[in-house]
């Protein structure tokens, strides 16, 4: 009996060693390492198509930013007292500004004004058009009716120009000063009893920008002097 005890234990010990034998062996851990592999690509392309809609998705809900102006950091849109004590911000129409503009656009006297052809810059062209257009102010003026409808006839002893910018920065003997485009447009504007945007103003870039798409072709004179 303690024989047949013995062949019943060697052949289970038999069987436990031919089932593991079985477990490890090379089929089965190389199938787990394929199907581990395919899922990871499988979870990696699921979360790069969910990355690259919801980008496009938040790109074509953002408002059209001008290229004209930077974009603002998080980081500086938060301006407290005291960091405009210690980082004053440099006035546009300081001398020293007006100056370096005026020797940078002196390089390009004489040549053809030359705006980019850019795609992005359409609709900030068209919103600049849009404000020449515009009848606004106490007066109800536009841009265009001056500049457009009545150029070369005489307004208070002056003769209406074209309206081109291509003397700026300019010297104007009512100034008895160098000043800049955006300068006159605050003077018209404010002519027309209409209300008067702060230097920098988007109104102004996108003013700037359709007067020189409406003077391309013509020579910079820049700096030009003026009445």
């Amino acid at each position: 009996m303690s024989d047949g005890m013995h062949s019943h234990e060697e052949s289970l010990h038999n069987q436990e060693v031919e089932f593991e034998r079985e477990d490890l062996g090379a089929k089965p851990i190389l199938t787990f390492l394929i199907t581990l592999t395919v899922g990871c690509v499988l979870v990696a392309l699921v979360l790069r198509g969910m990355y690259s809609y919801l980008s496009a998705y938040e790109n074509h809900h953002q408002p059209v930013q001008s290229p004209l102006v930077p974009p603002a950091r998080v980081e500086t849109r938060i301006v407290t007292p005291g960091d405009i004590a210690r980082f004053p911000q440099p006035r546009l129409e300081s001398d020293e500004l007006l100056a370096l503009s005026a020797y940078v656009a002196r390089q390009s006297r004489g040549q053809p004004i030359a705006p980019p052809n850019d795609e992005r810059l359409a609709p900030f062209a068209a919103a600049g058009r849009d404000f020449f257009n515009k009848r606004q102010g106490q007066l109800n003026l536009s841009c265009a009716l001056c500049h457009d409808d009545n150029w070369g006839k005489r307004l208070a002893g002056n003769i209406v120009p074209q309206g081109h910018p291509t003397g700026y920065p300019i010297y104007r003997l009512e100034w008895q000063s160098l000043g800049s485009l955006q300068r006159r447009l605050r003077n018209c504007i404010s002519g027309m009893r209409a209300e008067v945007p702060d230097y920098g103003a988007p109104e102004y870039v996108n003013l700037e920008l359709f007067l020189m798409r409406r003077a391309r072709g013509m020579p910079m004179e820049s700096p030009a002097v003026r009445p």
